[in-house]
């Protein structure tokens, strides 16, 4: 039998409603009317669609003679796009390798994603924020909506058209009335897969759900607003063909063009487009993420991505097969499942790795067929969403040194080298981003490059005579590879490269001491072994973390001490300001440069000091009760039980504002060989002040902080192979840059 794999297809049904326009009576007329004729429709509703869409007639028609799921009704397009669409590929077939069964065929089960970062709490899962700060909203609504007074419920002759239009909330193990932990692990991954897709716009993808007015936009004037994405089960409206049959069900609805469209206070319903739609009943995790970028996609103008073949076009283009195959064991024995490499966003991507915005380039890996969409996917929602500034230089001359935009501290492995991390965005496809760094010594570097982690998935392979048996499939979830150059004559070793690695290694041996300049760019090779390219690099996008480790302390120059705080006192006007590091009252035209004043506030714990070799506000740390915090240094002596949730307290002349933070993180790492901690705890446990244990829920708010006291929550891993029972080095950074450390005593749990 043939599996249900074809439930994950990407498919859209994009519906807008416009009134007819009267025709100009001019040789036009004659060209539209021939033009409607030749498709079977009323020349009015083909003026109209193409008025709402933006799209000439020639591509209207086009496009209705191209999809058979495309039609234009009340002068609207739509596309009634049925799972199981007119897809260039089906369903991912299984084939046995070894055992006795004469075949398989897939299914899809609950997903089983692993993202760690974030407690599995509905406090937590539903204020998840990709952007907080832009303006633009994405909203992902995980609990269900109900949509009325919209062109949704207006659409004569639409399945669409009722008064309340109620979609199920998300859920994936049959459970309606709470969310399990499997389905909040899914929403992260699914919203963590939505925001690496737009990680180069300024919008923010959230969980948490808006007040309306930011996601309505008043006027031309209005700069905030946005869409709110319905994710639930399959849906329940009255009107609605099949209902309750995932095979009569779309996977998603959404109105092309819609986002940020004005809305008056006294519009017509038929006139307002907001809400999106997509029906996750039946469908994986990947599946909806894939979705999710998708139906967005239309919103922001995009249409299908298809292939044009010898026998016909299919209105989604699913990526090529290139041969790849992955094993897995199963009861009864061994098969091979497909390796799909890549598929545009826009087509069908439920099955491939790489999914990306595309413009009409396939490249040579598809011989079966030629591009249908020649749309300029970045190009087209960055007309609707501004795109964020490149963070860092473009050319050798205006390379970015990176410890004014990372962080930078003494190696853990060696404290004669330096470590600077920086996260960073690569804007296009042909974006190269220049650093700079000032080696103290001749000697080694290494530049680690981390994209956004993958994530796994529980599928169940159906085995002909033995029944379902559960694989756990990996797929990405970023959308970015990089190389590694460097400026002048430094020779780059290039990582041994897999299709599924989520980070790639370069090294290089600088000649002498002084100052390197390297860049990154994007590139297709995605795999050495066996070789191969994705088709294109214009959709090779998105987030990335660099981690450098080269010689030289020289590069991290010693924070400034503020035992106490000195009264306010503003930075002279030829001086640079740190704004970045709790400064109150900045005015800063740079974060590192540029002539600018700042005032540092005493009054919140703040004195002037020195922050890589710049005047800025920094933190005056103060006692804690029973705690040596009075050193800039020394966190003190703790303890704490293994893989505990607990609070590492601090105190401060005063708190600072609620959006300032003080800890950036907490790390538990082993103690240097030799230090006077290890030798102390090794022969005698320390008098160490036991920690106050936390719970589960504030992980969401780590930081308190209430007149001169507060605490920050960590969990107490312990380094991967490190034992309870020992102490360990307790090391904080603060958000000023600033490392401190301590000792910790880890107790079995």
């Amino acid at each position: 039998m043939i599996g249900q794999f074809q439930l994950l297809l990407l498919l859209s049904l994009c519906l807008k409603s416009v009134h007819s326009r009267a025709l100009l009576n001019d040789d036009g007329d004659i060209e539209l009317a021939a033009s409607a004729a030749s498709i079977g429709i009323e020349a009015s509703s083909l003026h109209a669609a193409s008025q709402s869409t933006g799209f000439a007639v020639p591509r209207l028609v086009e496009i209705l003679r191209r999809d058979a799921d495309a039609a234009i009704i009340d002068g609207a397009l739509r596309y009634t796009c049925r799972r199981g669409g007119n897809s260039s590929r089906l369903t991912r077939q299984a084939q046995l390798l070894r055992g006795a069964v004469e075949g398989v065929t897939t299914a899809n089960l609950t997903a089983d994603s692993e993202d760690t970062q974030v407690p599995l709490t509905e406090a937590a899962v539903f204020k998840l924020h990709s952007r907080p700060t832009a303006s633009r909203i994405a909203f992902l609504q995980f609990k269900g909506c109900t949509t009325e007074g919209t062109a949704w419920n207006t659409a004569k002759n639409s399945d669409t058209s009722a008064a309340t239009i109620n979609t199920p909330r998300f859920q994936n193990d049959g459970n309606g009335n709470t969310f399990t932990a499997a389905e909040l692990k899914a929403i992260v991954t699914i919203w963590r897969g939505v925001a690496s897709d737009y990680a180069i716009w300024d919008i923010d993808i959230t969980t948490e759900e808006p007040p309306a007015a930011k996601l309505e936009r008043s006027s031309n004037k209005d700069t905030e607003y946005g869409m709110r994405v319905c994710i639930g089960g399959l849906p329940d409206w009255p009107k609605y063909e099949g209902k309750g049959n995932p095979d009569n069900t779309p996977a998603g609805l959404a109105f092309v063009g819609s986002f940020g469209l004005v809305v008056a206070p006294t519009a017509d319903p038929s006139q307002i487009y907001k809400d999106l739609f997509v029906f996750a009943g039946g469908l994986t995790t990947k599946a909806t993420m894939e979705a999710i970028s998708h139906e967005l996609g239309h919103t922001l103008g995009l249409s299908h991505d298809g292939l044009a073949t010898s026998a016909g076009t299919f209105e989604y283009y699913s990526g090529p097969d290139v041969g790849l195959t992955t094993e897995y064991s199963v009861a009864g024995g061994r098969i091979t499942l497909p390796q799909y490499p890549w598929a545009p966003i826009m087509g069908t991507g439920a099955e491939a790795q790489y999914t990306q915005w595309n413009n009409g380039n396939y490249g040579n890996l598809e011989p079966g067929g030629t591009p249908n969409n020649p749309q300029d996917d970045i190009s087209i929602i960055s007309s609707y969403l501004p795109l964020l500034p490149d963070e860092a230089g473009d050319s050798d001359a205006t390379a970015v040194a990176v410890c004014s935009i990372g962080t930078c501290t003494p190696s853990a492995a060696d404290p004669k080298r330096v470590q600077a991390v920086v996260q960073a965005v690569a804007n296009s496809g042909t974006d190269k981003d220049y650093f700079s760094f000032v080696a103290a010594a001749a000697g080694p570097v290494t530049i680690r490059v981390d994209y956004v982690p993958g994530f796994s998935q529980l599928e169940s392979v159906e085995v002909m005579g033995l029944g379902p048996t559960d694989v756990t499939i990996q797929y990405l979830r970023n959308d970015l590879r990089l190389d590694v150059s460097f400026s002048g004559r430094v020779a780059v070793q290039k990582p041994s490269q897999g299709l599924m690695d989520t980070s790639d290694t370069f090294t290089a041996t600088l000649p002498a001491a002084g100052t390197y300049i390297f860049y990154v760019m994007p590139t297709t090779r995605v795999s050495s072994s066996p070789p191969l390219n994705l088709p294109t690099n214009y959709g090779m996008i998105g987030e990335y973390t660099l981690t450098v480790d080269y010689p030289g302390t020289r590069a991290v120059p010693p924070p400034t001490p503020s035992p106490s705080p000195p009264p306010a006192q503003n930075c002279k006007a030829s001086t640079n300001c740190n704004p970045s590091s709790f400064c109150s009252g900045c005015s800063c035209s740079n974060t590192l440069s540029g002539p600018a004043t700042c005032k540092c506030a005493a009054t919140e714990g703040f004195g002037r000091g020195v922050y890589q070799a710049k005047p800025a506000c920094l933190w005056a740390l103060a006692a804690t009760e029973g705690v040596n915090w009075t050193n800039p240094t020394s966190l003190g002596v703790f303890s704490a039980k293994a893989n505990s949730l607990v609070r590492l307290p601090f105190a401060i002349s005063a708190c600072p504002t609620s959006d300032k933070k003080i800890i950036k993180t907490i790390s538990i790492q082993p103690l240097p060989a030799g230090s006077p901690a290890l030798a102390a705890c090794t022969k005698t446990p320390p008098a160490a002040k036991p920690l106050t244990a936390a719970a589960a829920g504030e992980l969401g708010k780590p930081q308190v902080c209430v007149g001169r006291k507060g605490y920050f929550v960590f969990r107490a891993s312990l380094p991967a192979g490190q034992p309870a029972g020992k102490c360990y080095m307790l090391r904080a950074v603060l958000t000023d840059g600033r490392a401190l450390t301590g000792t910790l005593q880890v107790l079995a749990k």
